[in-house]
């Protein structure tokens, strides 16, 4: 899929000096934003903080169908706030947004585009030789796309997962609604 680039943009990538910056909002608890340029950037009212901690690791691919895509992010040596955030479990299924800049010589931000947006599906805190690392998979907003939704109790629903499964071949006898316990 073709994008369209800003005519201000096209111009300033024939001059010298262009600069590109990443910007990543994550909205955990406390919204993270951080930059992997070299000062910090204001962009749409937000502070993004150039901490050296940002490394984005891979690279997106477009398609014209509906799939599946996921980036990962690390945080090396992040802040203690940073990484206290990702030791607990309240940042799954959390919004997080990846823009990319457009810098000038003079490093003010040209313009910006949406290189990806999603949730926070996992993350991983390890200790390794570089230091303290925080790993973060962000995924697409299709990552459920292929769940099974509305399932019922009854066998024809539970054949069309589990071909051969006799749990439910009397399921249509009982009168009264199922409830599950735990």
């Amino acid at each position: 899929m073709s994008r369209d680039l800003a005519a201000g943009i096209v111009s300033q990538l024939n001059n010298e000096g262009i600069r590109l910056a990443y910007l990543v909002k994550l909205e955990t608890s406390t919204t993270i934003l951080l930059t992997d340029h070299s000062k910090n950037i204001t962009y749409d009212s937000d502070a993004y903080v150039a901490d050296g901690s940002l490394y984005l690791t891979d690279e997106i691919d477009e398609h014209s169908d509906l799939q599946y895509s996921n980036i990962n992010i690390e945080l090396v040596n992040p802040t203690s706030t940073n990484k206290n955030i990702f030791l607990t479990a309240g940042y799954v299924n959390k919004a997080a947004s990846v823009h990319c800049a457009f810098l000038d010589a003079d490093e003010t931000i040209i313009a910006a585009f949406e290189y990806f947006v999603g949730t926070i599906s996992s993350a991983t805190v390890a200790d390794t030789p570089r230091g303290l690392v925080v790993e973060i998979e962000l995924a697409s907003h299709f990552r459920n796309w292929e769940i099974q939704r509305g399932r019922k109790y009854t066998d024809e629903s539970q054949q069309s997962i589990f071909d051969g499964d006799k749990g439910m071949q009397f399921a249509h006898l009982a009168k009264n609604d199922l409830s599950w316990r735990a």
